[in-house]
């Protein structure tokens, strides 16, 4: 929701939609069509491409992980940080892998430098989306991180 200035109510609005499109059952019905595409014949695979509309259906994917809560080890040593990746599909112009892990979080972004003409600035816009996130929630919410502003501001309401 790039026309809502508020980066506390646009939060809100991206939270709502994700809890929309997951009621949907939408992730799991693209990863079945993945899981089938993955099935099929090595002919099939190669000529489907060519079925496929010119351009896109959709212009970015954007996928969660969540991660645990607490602080994890692999042989020995305490995981710092976790990172996603997502592959690049046909004709997509940039694809964010989210991943949350012990209250850290990345976002990692794949693009195509053929179809994303200033993919260079998408970390720097990134990181000033984040700068407002953080000013507006201690302006709003000096005490509060940013998971728990939806119930404060309910019980404000109330």
């Amino acid at each position: 929701p790039v026309e809502v200035s508020d980066p506390l109510e646009r939060l809100e609005r991206v939270a709502d939609e994700m809890r929309t499109l997951r009621a949907r059952g939408q992730a799991r019905a693209t990863a079945y069509g993945l899981r089938m595409m993955g099935a099929l014949p090595p002919v099939v695979e190669a000529v489907l491409p060519m079925l496929v509309p010119p351009s896109p259906i959709v212009n970015t994917v954007c996928t969660n992980v969540p991660g645990p809560r607490g602080t994890r080890t692999l042989a020995g040593s305490r995981i710092l940080d976790l990172h996603g990746v997502v592959p690049l599909f046909h004709g997509m112009g940039v694809e964010f892998a989210v991943v949350t892990h012990a209250d850290r979080l990345s976002i990692c972004a794949h693009l195509d430098p053929n179809v994303v003409k200033y993919g260079g600035e998408l970390a720097g816009d990134l990181e000033q989306a984040f700068a407002q996130l953080r000013r507006a929630e201690t302006v709003h919410y000096p005490q509060l991180t940013v998971p728990n502003i939806r119930r404060a501001r309910a019980r404000r309401a109330h």
